[in-house]
């Protein structure tokens, strides 16, 4: 582009040489010391050998790596220009520079030959203009200073010429001038010489051996020198590329034609591409793709079949056809390890709106409208947006103040896609971690904390417990306390967790304590907040017990958890977390079911409890000063009702284990009630309450049972029926949740009414 830096050097060029000062050739210099930018050149896909040969130090100079040798990314071609992209970056200020360095020749290369010695046979019949194909020489330099051309040199008069359409041709070639006689000559040998540009030229040569052989005086020929082919890039494995033929108006084997690759062709594409030797068919043997080769040229030999075989050539140019076959890649600079496999950038939560959080490029290796690029950013906050820096080029930037506090990361999405008439795309999540600011002070818990001391409470006695808590993280967020102000030196706070205690005896008339205490967090810049203890002072004669009622009330189902909470008996003094000056007890009776929680009266059950053997326990709870022995101590009474639990099954009075038959004669009427069955359960209320039900026995249904009343009534005439046994599944369901139930049989025997 028009804004990109040019420098030109000759290769051979030492290492650590400085090309160019980028600050300087920028004219960057500003406000800023040239220092304080930071310079780094950004890999490009398939760029990786020219961008090692050069470095950008920290003051925007621009040298070479290692020794510039040319021909490491320009062999062969006539000019040389590597394209870098260098990133220059302050603080906020982010720019990607393109630099262009032009690199020139100078002819340290000579030709080379693969070989030092080639062996031809050819045909005495072979016909004037018959052609040898030999490997050409080899130079890597540019063309200026590559093979310019070929000289053969003869011990006698050589009956062939040398011919070559280019000095960058894949083979040369021996053309002969008049026809050949074994019988005179069976071997020819002759040296051909390859010059280079230079000056002097460089040189090299190689020995050809031609074996004269006997007759085959036609060579095959193709109809044009050149065969252009075009061919989609997804074109599937084994399928034919194309057919090239080749004519020889021989007949016989002579005129038999053997199709191959020329040796360079089938060194470089064998694993690609495939000839058919009888048909010509050129067969696709690996996949194409546009991006890595656009174009491939073979260079096709026809043969004879017969003794002394000659050749024809040709080339097939086989162009490769793009289609969208790439999504767009995305690659995003972080250095920071992933997270759950994404890649981490992080943002101070303090940064402006418009500050720059991350760099990524997404690039797609299709050509035209099948590699254009659009991109777009996913981002449910509405936090973030994306700016568009150059072709492929994207900065993700905030559009919002953020708030560690609230959202400590964000998951963004990046969706690039191209231009192709089906379109493809890629998506990439990136982790956004925001960093915390010391932009929350410390608050405590309660604005004004409560508390209570005895008047002779000691040096050391606690006084409360403060607390705060600040939503920032690490340093931030850790805090210490102290005394702000107030407490008239008697008071000592604990700068890790907040405990206040008792520094200096109070004064016998002292009725309060009141004094203010702080939290402060260990940021750069601290921030601190407040809360206001108020501590009352008793004497020994204020510390007499009052319950809040005489008699307490309360329930609990049998049955319960050992520790079980049944209720809370309290005093109308004022308790504080720190002073409890009371202590609570059961009065020593028989009970081993509730025990009393000694400083705060809450009752729990102590052991299993069964309302079957004792519904209500009626028990003495006793509140007395801790501090003053001589204190009035108070009694209430305490009833505790124990709720039912359905937990007993029902049991049968009738029918019983012993008496569970009874008879009935053929002339019973229907309707008639024959027994009346009978159960109980321990239980109460619903628990206890049963249902009657025939659950066996009774398949035909001769009989009924009444749900509620257990009365068994006939329900059909028996006198067509068999004298037998009916025995019946009585069942007795309660009405608890979950219900309980209980089985017994009941044996009626039919007889006759004879009998």
């Amino acid at each position: 582009s028009d804004s990109a830096l040019r420098y030109t050097i000759t290769e051979d060029l030492a290492a650590d040489s400085l090309i160019g000062n980028i600050m300087q050739d920028r004219q960057m210099a500003d406000s800023h010391n040239s220092s304080q930018y930071s310079f780094r050149i950004v890999p490009q896909d398939g760029n990786s050998i020219a961008e090692s040969m050069f470095q950008v130090n920290s003051l925007g100079e621009l040298r070479s790596a290692v020794l510039i040798d040319r021909e490491m990314v320009c062999a062969q071609l006539a000019s040389c220009d590597v394209q870098l992209n260098v990133v220059i970056q302050l603080a906020e200020y982010f720019e990607i520079q393109q630099v262009q360095i032009e690199i020139l020749d100078i002819n340290d290369n000579a030709p080379t030959f693969e070989v030092e010695t080639i062996s031809q046979t050819i045909s005495e019949g072979a016909a004037v203009g018959s052609t040898l194909a030999l490997r050409a020489a080899y130079d890597p330099d540019s063309p200026k200073f590559g093979v310019q051309f070929y000289q053969p040199v003869s011990d006698s008069i050589s009956p062939f010429k040398l011919s070559y359409s280019d000095t960058d041709t894949d083979e040369i070639y021996l053309i002969l001038q008049h026809e050949l006689d074994r019988e005179s000559e069976d071997m020819l040998t002759l040296r051909v010489y390859a010059s280079d540009g230079g000056t002097p030229p460089k040189s090299a040569s190689v020995t050809v051996n031609i074996e004269i052989q006997d007759i085959n005086d036609n060579s095959p020929a193709f109809d044009k020198k050149t065969f252009d082919v075009d061919v989609q890039e997804d074109l599937g494995i084994g399928e034919v590329v194309t057919t090239i033929t080749a004519d020889d108006p021989d007949l016989g084997d002579n005129g038999a034609i053997a199709y191959r690759f020329s040796s360079r062709t089938q060194d470089y594409y064998n694993e690609i591409f495939q000839i058919d030797r009888d048909s010509g068919e050129i067969v696709l043997l690996a996949s194409l793709d546009y991006e890595s080769v656009s174009s491939y040229t073979l260079n096709v030999v026809a043969e004879n079949l017969s003794p002394g075989a000659t050749s024809g050539e040709t080339l097939v140019k086989i162009n490769v056809q793009d289609v969208n076959d790439n999504a767009p890649e995305i690659s995003i600079e972080t250095v920071i390890p992933p997270v759950d496999g994404l890649p981490v950038v992080e943002v101070n939560e303090a940064v402006s709106v418009g500050h720059f959080v991350a760099y990524f490029v997404a690039a797609d290796a299709d050509s035209e409208q099948n590699g254009a690029v659009t991109c777009s950013l996913k981002d449910s906050s509405n936090s973030f947006d994306l700016v568009l820096m150059g072709a492929t080029d994207f900065k993700i930037v905030t559009t919002h103040v953020l708030d560690r506090e609230s959202v400590d990361h964000y998951v963004l999405t990046i969706t690039c896609k191209d231009q192709g008439s089906v379109a493809k795309s890629s998506a990439q999540e990136l982790y956004v971690r925001v960093i915390d600011s010391n932009d929350n002070p410390p608050a405590f818990d309660l604005a004004v904390y409560h508390s209570g001391l005895a008047v002779n409470s000691s040096i050391g006695s606690l006084i409360a417990h403060v607390h705060a808590t600040d939503q920032d993280i690490g340093q931030n967020g850790d805090i210490q306390y102290g005394i702000a102000r107030g407490g008239d030196g008697r008071v000592n706070i604990d700068a890790a967790n907040g405990t206040v205690n008792l520094a200096d005896t109070l004064d016998d008339n002292q009725k309060w304590l009141n004094f203010t205490v702080f939290a402060i967090d260990n940021g750069n810049r601290q921030l601190s907040g407040e809360a206001t203890v108020t501590v009352q002072i008793f004497d020994e004669n204020e510390l007499v017990p009052h319950f809040t009622s005489t008699v307490y009330a309360f329930s609990v189902e049998e049955n319960a958890h050992i520790g079980t909470s049944v209720g809370l008996v309290k005093l109308l003094n004022p308790i504080f977390p720190n002073f409890k000056p009371f202590r609570f007890e059961i009065s020593k009776t028989k009970n081993t079911a509730f025990s009393i929680e000694e400083s705060s009266g809450l009752i729990r059950s102590s052991s299993s409890i069964d309302r079957e053997e004792k519904d209500v326990y009626n028990l003495q709870v006793m509140a007395q000063s801790i501090t003053n022995e001589h204190a009035i101590t108070s009694i209430a009474t305490v009833t505790i009702r124990i709720t039912d639990q359905n937990d007993q099954l029902p049991y049968f009075i009738f029918p019983s284990k012993r008496n569970n038959t009874i008879y009935i004669n053929h002339d019973t009427q229907p309707a008639q009630t024959i027994v009346t069955i009978s159960a109980k359960d321990a239980d109460s209320g619903k628990n206890s309450a049963l249902s009657y039900s025939i659950f066996a026995g009774d398949p035909l249904e001769y009989f009924t049972l009444g749900q509620q009343t257990g009365h068994l009534v006939l329900a059909q005439d028996l006198r067509a029926v068999d004298p037998q046994k009916f025995s019946l599944t009585i069942k007795a369901t309660d009405q608890g949740s979950p219900s309980l139930s209980e089985e017994t049989t009941l044996n009626v025997i039919l007889r006759s009414s004879s009998a």
